[in-house]
């Protein structure tokens, strides 16, 4: 497609857009030898009364602006171009928003937007920021001329601000700012330093940055500390309202790396050939009283965040690692859930309580693998009942993934990368997380006597007509489906009717999630199918939970690391007609406030996280610029393609400028890179060999370039699904949160 034709296409879908010359060239990917052709097209359009250019340089569609528009309000969600799109809560598409017609907000801003439009295609403009998400930027100090600026870290965050720098500020610097000035639709906003973290680069710097960014510190107030400490200092005694199930051996599976244990299981099997499950949950609530400080700090936090060096705990390391936490051989208040289940996996019966238990076993994921793979010598490692117990739990997990897999539960194969550290913050590795078989089915254990519990929580509270948090996961964006259904043509697997009709069920996706998980390129291809559902999320209305199957869904078994948890534990009491302080509950108002305040949080959080995750993998690779690799293409950009690799599990960029030759565009499904001319294809799925070229600690980015002259590239041929004995890679899609 010529350059005029892809200016036509491009204002006829942002028909109330302004744009510069530079801002044009981005987004349609020019190389800078296109720009005079790009000028010359312009000018062109603007003479046949196509376009309309105004002073400063800003490109328009002839099309009139509208003079009136829908009010509403949304979260604006920015791009590192400059424009973009409106979250609001009508159930519709987001609103997208030109660079020109922001008014200044920068990313996560509440804004007042004036939307037109239809359904398909919704545009606007920012008429008012109401509220700002941050006003501490972080970046790196520049110096053009005799002004100063502050580059951000994430350009979706905001354009570059003047930074107010006194004679000492140096370039180069690492800068935690206080907006002084925020950005208006006549200038850029300013900004007045803070605190300077030292070199931008510096691993601890970075890694400082990340907290920065997420709004965490990593130190709690000394009052806080202070509750803590008190509260841990508590004895534990067997009270007339718990229940003393000390007799049972009860076992924690965590990380090895584990630093505190939420949870712990038991099992046993029932004469008629059932099972009976026992979960029982750190008694948070018990340590942390509505109104205290303690509870203050734990709330304006939300979750514990986890870096691939360490922990940022939600609550102080005396209850977090200490009184809270299940730890072998020691008596610890829980909160306690049992359920009987049939030899088929129906619910027959369920109890809940205040218990003391006292864990008989710490064990890990990779020795609970072992056991399960029949491992003489890990079975040695514990005692027979122990194995025993393990074995029984894995026989009841799969029995409840059976009648979870019959109401559509879906499963997707995913793979995170695990970063492998030794002394402290040195990288030696990065591997995908779960690809031995063994440990794949003892996360499979845990998680389903987790989801077990939660839902018999949330039975009762849906009995009971109590209000509380709901883990909500709404059915899937009938606008996203089209993309699923391309890659599944691609793969050459058959497309659903249902998924065509854009009103897919759960079994249907179940299905789908099966076969890809047998396809040999399923690993990456299931990204897709992740990307067509919404995120899971908080709310007192309770939609169920898609991805689950479950019409009845919450939080209950991590309350240490989850301050939704802990709120339902406070309802579990009530209930139960203890500790039932009602005048300090939230009501129903405030109640689906903190929900959306704690989805909010959760949601930088995970960024954080993953970000984490790719410092470590930059801090991998920058001492492998020049190393060969054999890599898969695991997404397509109109700038370039993204590839990752087996070994170690990292993920680069092949920028479409060092791909050679003549320009390269997406296709029309989106999922391949075609040269104009040759024809030649990059998609999705296909093998590449690469080399290292350049790795940047500060943007977390690892860029390559094909190994050699691409002379022929992989066509895009469908293939049929069968399986394979691949490790079990991907593009990652950050930490898995049901």
């Amino acid at each position: 497609m010529d350059l005029r034709k892809r200016l036509e296409r491009f204002f006829s879908r942002n028909q109330f857009g302004e744009f510069r010359t530079g801002e044009l060239a981005e987004m349609l990917d020019l190389h800078r030898r296109d720009q005079r052709a790009l000028r010359s097209a312009l000018t062109s359009l603007v003479d046949e009364g196509l376009l309309v250019r105004r002073r400063g340089g800003w490109y328009r569609s002839a099309g009139r602006q509208p003079s009136s528009g829908k009010e509403g309000t949304g979260v604006f969600r920015r791009t590192a171009a400059g424009y973009g799109f409106v979250e609001t809560k009508d159930g519709l598409r987001d609103i997208f928003v030109a660079p020109t017609m922001t008014a200044g907000a920068m990313d996560g801003d509440l804004v007042k937007i004036r939307a037109w439009g239809d359904a398909d295609r919704r545009e606007g403009s920012v008429s008012e920021v109401m509220e700002r998400h941050r006003d501490r930027v972080v970046g790196t100090s520049i110096r053009d001329g005799s002004t100063w600026f502050l580059e951000l870290d994430n350009p979706r965050v905001a354009s570059r601000l003047r930074l107010e720098a006194g004679a000492d500020m140096e370039a180069g610097m690492a800068v935690v700012a206080r907006v002084t000035e925020f950005p208006t639709s006549d200038h850029g906003g300013v900004a007045k330093p803070e605190r300077i973290l030292g070199r931008s680069g510096d691993v601890e710097v970075e890694v400082a940055k990340i907290l920065i960014h997420a709004g965490v510190d990593d130190a709690f107030p000394q009052e806080v500390i202070d509750q803590a400490q008190q509260a841990a200092d508590q004895s534990v005694s067997v009270a007339d309202d718990r229940r003393d199930l000390r007799d049972l051996d009860w076992v924690t599976i965590d990380p090895a790396d584990a630093k505190d244990f939420d949870d712990a299981l038991f099992a046993e099997r029932l004469d008629d050939g059932g099972f009976r499950l026992y979960v029982a949950i750190a008694d948070v609530a018990h340590y942390v009283r509505p109104g205290t400080d303690l509870d203050r700090e734990a709330r304006r936090r939300g979750f514990s965040l986890y870096l691939p060096h360490r922990a940022i705990p939600m609550l102080p390391e005396s209850l977090s690692s200490g009184s809270c936490s299940l730890n072998p051989n020691v008596d610890r208040l829980a909160m306690s859930v049992s359920v009987d289940i049939s030899a088929k996996g129906k619910v027959l019966d369920q109890w809940y309580g205040q218990a003391v238990i006292r864990s008989s076993a710490r064990l890990d994921y990779d020795l609970v693998g072992r056991i399960l793979k029949g491992e003489v010598a890990a079975r040695k490692e514990v005692p027979p009942r122990i194995v025993d117990l393990v074995l029984l739990l894995d026989e009841l997990s799969r029995t409840m993934l059976k009648r979870r897999r019959r109401h559509g539960y879906l499963e997707l194969e995913i793979a995170e990368p695990k970063v492998l550290l030794e002394d402290g913050m040195h990288v030696v590795d990065v591997v995908a997380s779960k690809a031995d078989r063994g440990v794949k089915r003892a996360y499979s254990l845990v998680e389903h006597c987790m989801l077990e519990a939660n839902e018999a929580v949330g039975r009762l509270m849906a009995e009971r007509g109590v209000s509380v948090p709901w883990r909500v996961h709404p059915a899937p964006d009938p606008d996203r489906l089209p993309r699923l259904a391309d890659v599944l043509r691609r793969l050459g697997l058959d497309v659903p009717p249902e998924l065509e009709g854009g009103a897919p069920g759960t079994r249907t996706l179940a299905r789908v999630a099966k076969e890809l998980a047998a396809h040999p390129d399923g690993d990456i291809f299931s990204i897709y199918l992740l990307q067509t559902l919404s995120q899971a999320a908080y709310s007192t209305e309770n939609v169920g939970h898609y991805a689950l199957a479950c019409g009845m869904y919450l939080h209950f078994t991590s309350p240490i690391r989850r301050y939704a948890d802990v709120l339902v534990h406070r309802r579990l009491k009530a209930l139960l007609s203890v500790e039932s302080d009602r005048a300090s509950m939230p009501d129903d108002e405030e109640l689906e406030e903190l929900s959306g305040t704690l989805s909010r949080i959760e949601r930088t959080y995970v960024d954080a996280e993953r970000e984490g995750v790719n410092l470590f993998r930059a801090l991998l690779m920058q001492d492998r610029i020049g190393a060969f690799l054999e890599a898969r293409v695991s997404g397509v950009m109109s700038f370039g393609a993204f590839v990752v690799t087996r070994s170690p599990f990292v993920e680069g960029l092949l920028r479409t400028v060092d791909l050679g030759g003549d320009r390269w565009e997406l296709d029309d499904t989106g999922l391949a890179l075609v040269q104009q001319g040759s024809g030649r294809r990059l998609a999705i799925g296909d093998p590449i060999d690469v080399v290292v070229q350049d790795v940047s600690i500060v943007r977390r980015q690892i860029l390559m370039v094909p190994a050699g002259e691409l002379t022929e590239l992989p066509s895009a041929k469908p293939r049929r699904s069968h399986r394979s004995s691949r490790g079990n890679h991907g593009r990652p899609g950050g930490r898995r949160r049901r």
